[in-house]
Formats: C-alpha cells, sequence, structure tokens
C-alpha cells in the first residue's frame, strides 16, 4: 500500500464559479456599452445629413422663389408701367406640399435715371417655421 495523498475535491480554476459569471456579465455589459456608444454616434451622423439636406432643399427652393420674384416683377411691368410691388404670399400646395412660401417683391425709381427701376426681392421659405431660408436679389430695370 502506498500512502499517497489524494484529495477529492476537483479544482477548475483559480477563482469561484461565481467570480467567473461576474467577469463574464461585466465583459458583456462593457460590449453592449461599446456596441451602444458606435449606435449613437452612427444615429447622430444620418441626423446631422438629413438635417443638411433640408437646410440644402430649403436653400435651393428659396433661390428659385427669389428667381421667380425677379421674373414675377418683370412680367408685371410689361402689364402695367406703374406696378412698384407686392408680397406674394406662396401657398405650400403650389411648392413642395410642405410649407408656404413669401416673395417681397419692391421697384423704386432711381434718382437720376427715369427710365430706370431699382428691384429688390426678398425671399423666404418656409414661412412658417422658425429654421427657414432667406434670399435677396437685387437688380436694376431699364424700361426702354
Amino acid at each position: 500500500m502506498t500512502n499517497c495523498n489524494r484529495h477529492n475535491s476537483i479544482s477548475v480554476g483559480r477563482y469561484p464559479a461565481g467570480y467567473r459569471r461576474g467577469a463574464v456579465l461585466a465583459a458583456a455589459l462593457v460590449e453592449f456599452l461599446v456596441a451602444a456608444a458606435i449606435l449613437f454616434g452612427v444615429l447622430q451622423d444620418v441626423v446631422r445629413h438629413h438635417r443638411q439636406l433640408l437646410t440644402g432643399r430649403q436653400q435651393l427652393q428659396t433661390q428659385w422663389l427669389a428667381q421667380a420674384g425677379v421674373d414675377r416683377a418683370v412680367a408685371q411691368l410689361r402689364k402695367s408701367a406703374d406696378y412698384r410691388g407686392e408680397t406674394w404670399r406662396v401657398p405650400a400646395d403650389e411648392l413642395d406640399g410642405v410649407a408656404p412660401a413669401e416673395v417681397k417683391i419692391h421697384l423704386e425709381s432711381v434718382a437720376d435715371q427715369p427710365d430706370d427701376l431699382r428691384l429688390r426681392v426678398d425671399a423666404e421659405y418656409p414661412t412658417d417655421s422658425v429654421h427657414c431660408s432667406q434670399q435677396t436679389r437685387e437688380a436694376t430695370i431699364h424700361l426702354k
């Protein structure tokens, strides 16, 4: 008979099982937080890009409205030499169906040149929003 010191307990690792479960839970939590941070960053980029697209669309629409105001003033002057401007309200359904616009057209005589008119067009779109786009066009119109 040999004299062996045998232990009946089995050692799986250096740390108890409860500690290992906690470490796995902590690692999973860290991975979740990293994934959430990445997702949050991607969502912020998407929202920023969407806002930039909206702003660009509004600015482009306002530029077209300002040019339309210039064209409208010229057309009105052809109908009547007494035309001196107006506030042209463009309903949403005539644009994109989203929001209305306002175009202010103002004509005034040029002091030393009786055959010329100074035109100023101020376009604003959308008029029912805090974040609107504004565009101004100025020109001199020769009547003869």
